[in-house]
């Protein structure tokens, strides 16, 4: 992530804003579409390594991208060791933002 950690800081913006518009506490990415959509210079495979995915999770310096945007992350490889699935969920922080958003809109 370090090459080109604004890509990856610019789409966990984005992916944290539709989440809170659309009320999605978690939603699942495939790494084949993180890789797509946020441009990043690292390989497809790299993406797809549980190595960078524990980097991430752990929000080591130059991967904390996704932690510093209030996401949680699971995954699980499969027998290859290959992450093919990312599961994101809001902090608990960005959790009672979108929880005290929607009651402030709701109808009495």
């Amino acid at each position: 992530m370090p090459r080109s950690k604004q890509c990856w800081i610019d789409w966990a913006e984005q992916l944290r804003i539709h989440m809170m518009t659309s009320k999605l506490p978690e939603i699942v990415k495939l790494t084949i579409d993180i890789h797509s959509e946020t441009k990043t210079h690292d390989s497809l495979k790299r993406v797809q390594s549980q190595g960078f995915w524990n980097s991430c999770q752990r929000g080591d310096t130059d991967w904390d991208a996704l932690k510093k945007a209030g996401f949680e992350l699971d995954f699980v490889p499969n027998p290859d060791g290959k992450v093919e699935a990312v599961t994101f969920r809001l902090n608990e922080t960005w959790l009672a933002i979108m929880q005290d958003t929607a009651r402030r809109v709701e109808p009495a």
